[in-house]
């Protein structure tokens, strides 16, 4: 089996995955929501959560650098194509294309 390609439909938040099995070459839906991660003090929580097109806010156990130890960081679930995840990517200088944050929480 082979992931040959993986496609966002922001619309809908679906990745859909080209994957190769023998000869026969499917598409599989799923449905994803993007995540960032932050690490901060535990009060940072309920900020996070609170802003305009966040789903979904929990802490996580993840490593941050090579080598490192998993530490708690925020996770926060978000709407594709909302306020927040353009606000991350200009304050942080940091952007992933949905597939690609796909591969990388996957």
């Amino acid at each position: 089996m082979f992931l040959l390609d993986i496609r966002y439909d922001p619309k809908s938040s679906t990745i859909t995955k080209w994957i190769k099995d023998g000869t026969v070459c499917k598409p599989v839906h799923e449905v994803f929501y993007p995540k960032i991660y932050v690490s901060g003090k535990p009060e940072l929580l309920c900020l996070i959560a609170s802003l305009p097109g966040v789903k979904d806010v929990c802490f996580e156990e993840k490593t941050t650098w090579l080598g490192s130890k998993p530490e708690k960081v925020i996770s926060a679930t978000i709407e594709p194509n909302c306020n927040v995840h353009r606000l991350v990517a200009v304050n942080f200088n940091l952007y992933m294309f949905p597939p690609r944050l796909f591969l990388f929480q996957n």
